[in-house]
Parts: structure tokens; sequence; C-alpha cells
């Protein structure tokens, strides 16, 4: 229908969820792929007509977001567990991220273009948001309000020349897996909240108070999350040389083998190898997670030498390639607005 009236379908959809004369009619349509009943056709035809983009006032974002501001008071601290200093994002890592996500789009229709940083004060002051604190104590002391006041600076601060909206998702999604947090919401439900935020809409009261859009996220974050299980994870074999090679392994690709060197108790290295069950396995296939967990014990990589899961699969850019694979939809969308 979107074809049909030389419309976006995105922009079509973002003007159903978002025309206030409408009053939330269209909040059962979730993505692009969602049905449209047959006797609403007519008025997504009216909204087609208008070749507008989407209107400006926004009602209600989603069902864990429809309670009224009574007071601009807010209390992080209740609902949520309770937030780790040491697990905050740094500057570093959501450099890391918003690079991967650069090279990851390079060669897609939508690069992120112009790259880099447009304001390091910015950045530094978004990621001084997650820990804002005083007289010793967190302003969002809650995990869920901490990654809210992240992802709401990052991507309303616009540190990066482009693709702020998107570097702000994928480090929310970064900072939630520290703590073994993932999301259960699906992908409309993402994108349509990843916007809103973004355009200063979740907060359905427009109060213009921007704790109340902090408090709503979290409350959002609260209400989609789910435990992460921890142990190995489904990775693939490219992930996993760069893993190693940062660990201080190499790959010989002409016997098919990984190589380290483990120091000896008495001085000198003994050099360990392992090599891959198929010779043939390709960069983007999965490598089954006992070869994983055969390889850190063999390898000296495992819990018993001190390398917990967290530890050997450190690093925010392997968390953020994995997320970006698995949200690519989500954010080939965001790239338009």
């Amino acid at each position: 229908m979107a074809k049909n009236y030389q419309l976006a379908a995105d922009d079509l959809l973002i003007s159903l969820w978002f025309d206030s004369s409408l009053t939330n009619k269209f909040n059962y349509l979730s993505d692009v792929g969602s049905v449209i009943k047959i006797k609403d056709l007519n008025l997504v035809k009216n909204i087609a007509v208008k070749k507008h983009p989407p209107v400006q006032q926004v009602q209600k974002i989603s069902k864990q977001l429809e309670y009224v501001i009574k007071r601009p008071v807010y209390n992080f601290n209740s609902f949520g567990k309770q937030v780790d200093n040491k697990l905050f994002l740094n500057t570093n890592e959501v450099l890391a991220i918003n690079d991967v996500l650069t090279k990851d789009f390079a060669t897609s229709p939508d690069p992120i273009s112009p790259v880099g940083v447009r304001d390091m004060n910015l950045l530094e002051s978004a990621l001084l948001h997650q820990k804002t604190s005083f007289d010793g104590r967190y302003k969002y002391p809650t995990v869920e309000s901490s990654a809210a006041a992240l992802m709401y600076a990052l991507s309303n601060n616009h540190p990066f020349h482009n693709g702020n909206k998107r570097t702000a998702l994928v480090s929310l999604l970064v900072y939630l897996e520290r703590y073994n947090v993932g999301l259960t919401c699906n992908d409309g439900e993402l994108f349509k909240t990843s916007l809103s935020l973004a355009e200063h809409k979740i907060d359905t009261a427009g109060s213009g108070i921007h704790d109340a859009e902090v408090y709503l996220l979290s409350k959002w974050i609260y209400d989609n999350e789910k435990p992460m299980k921890k142990g190995e994870r489904v990775i693939t074999f490219r992930k996993l040389k760069q893993i190693l090679t940062d660990h201080g392994c190499n790959y010989d690709s002409r016997r098919g083998r990984f190589e380290r060197k483990i120091p000896k108790k008495l001085g000198g290295y003994k050099q360990i190898f392992f090599r891959m069950p198929s010779d043939s396995i390709q960069p983007g296939e999965e490598v089954d997670k006992g070869v994983i967990n055969t390889l850190r014990k063999q390898f000296q990589l495992d819990n018993n030498s001190g390398f917990d899961a967290d530890a050997f699969y450190s690093g925010a850019e392997y968390s953020a390639g994995e997320f970006i694979n698995k949200y690519r939809g989500v954010l080939k969308r965001l790239s338009h607005y």
C-alpha cells in the first residue's frame, strides 16, 4: 500500500502510530509485516494520501508506557536490580561500538556518513549520565535506570556525526548483557521505542522533563527484560578467531589449527595446538559450543584458569557484532530517521 502511494513503508507505519487524530488505533501494527484489519483500510488510505511526514504528537508508544506522569519526582530505585559501578560503559567501548557499526554498514545502502565523533565533550557527557551521583549515591541506582540514562544521553547528545540512534541502541544492549539481561520485545517495539526516545516522544504527557523520559524508558526495559544464560555462546568462526587472537593465539590456516604459547612453571613456553573438527569451516559458520568448551580448557582459557565466560568473550565490540547481526533490521530502519 505504501508503494502505491510512493511512500516508504516505515513512514506510513509511523504516521499510523503517531497521528493523534487516530487515538492510537493502529498500535496493533507493530511492524511492516503486521496485518491491517479490513475495516481499517480506508483510514490507512486516507493517511497515505496526505503524503506528509509523521505527525508530531504521540499519544502512547506501547502498553508498557501507558501511564500518566502525576508529579515530576521519579523514584528510580522502585524497581530493578542494583547497578555495579564496575560495569559502566567507558569511552573506548562506545567508540568501539560505533566503529563496529560504521564498518558493518559501510557497504550497505545506509552507511554511517560522515563517520567519527562530532564532539568528544558531548560523548564524555553522555557517558557520565549513566553514573550521575551526589553525595555518594547514584541518581540512577538500578541496572534499568542506568541503562536508560545511557541510551537517552547517547541518543540525544548527538556526539557522533551520524549513527547516534544506532550507537545508542547497541550500547544499551551491550550494557544490559553485562548483567545477563536481554529484551523480550519484538523488533517493531524496539524500533518504535528507540525512535520515540530520539524524538522526545516517549513521554506521552509532554512534560518536557528529561527524567520523565529516562524513567519511562527504564520502566519499559524492566517490563521487557529477561535473564540471559551464562556460559558458552554461539559465535561464528570469524568471531572465534578474533577473540583468540586477542588472547595471544594464532591460527594456522594451512593446518587448520589454533596455536598458543603457555608459560611453563620453570620458565620458557610450551606450544599448544588445537585442530578444528573441520578443515573447511567457513568464516560465517557457527562453531559448536562443545568445540569452544574443549578449546578453552586445552588453551587454559576456561574457568579453572581464571577466564570465566564473560572474561573470555570480553570486549564491547564482540558483543556489539552479535547484536548488530541479531537486530540488523531494526538498525537499518533507524538509519532512515
